[in-house]
């Protein structure tokens, strides 16, 4: 009997000691902090509504210039959009920053409707609008979405979640004065 014990302890010692040895298992993380933002084809679908008084000037209605950026990061572009002569600058419609990873300009006449897909450039986290108004305020010509993001299970089980960047829609209605309405 005491043998039969001396065996379970022992037997016992040596399954704590082993399962001590062996190296931890790596912990897989269930949302990355950072996901990747691969580029994407038509992942930023468009629609732009030139009401038939947009843009009013001494009661006639004039094309809007709008332009489009793919950003990595905000800083620069709020940087310019605070301010007069950064709003100006921003409808040159230019690559100003290394953070500007594309751009597209777009000429709307009053009553026109464009819609436009676009492919997601790499590492485009953010896009923003920049509409061609006479009064320069960032509140009535400015318009920045987030690239949405949805969760996604992986593997066989699809138990391991990540998130990855999503398809974004834009809709403005461009009135005489400002933008009038959006929704992403």
């Amino acid at each position: 009997m005491k043998y039969c014990f001396r065996m379970i302890y022992l037997l016992m010692f040596a399954s704590m000691l082993f399962s001590c040895s062996s190296p931890p298992r790596p912990q897989i993380p269930q949302f990355p902090e950072w996901p990747e933002w691969p580029a994407q084809k038509e992942a930023i679908q468009i629609r732009l509504k030139a009401t038939p008084d947009a843009h009013l000037f001494e009661g006639k209605p004039h094309p809007l210039l709008i332009c489009l950026y793919q950003l990595k990061d905000l800083n620069a572009f709020d940087q310019l959009a605070d301010y007069e002569e950064g709003l100006s600058k921003l409808l040159d419609c230019d690559l100003f920053d290394a953070s500007v990873l594309r751009v597209k300009r777009y000429h709307i006449q009053p009553g026109d409707t464009v819609k436009d897909v676009r492919n997601r450039a790499q590492g485009a986290k953010h896009v923003a609008v920049v509409a061609g108004y006479r009064l320069r305020e960032r509140d009535r010509m400015v318009r920045i979405f987030d690239i949405p993001m949805v969760e996604e299970g992986t593997g066989y089980t699809k138990i391991r979640k990540i998130l990855r960047p999503d398809i974004l829609y834009i809709d403005l209605e461009l009135g005489p004065h400002q933008i009038r309405s959006s929704s992403n």
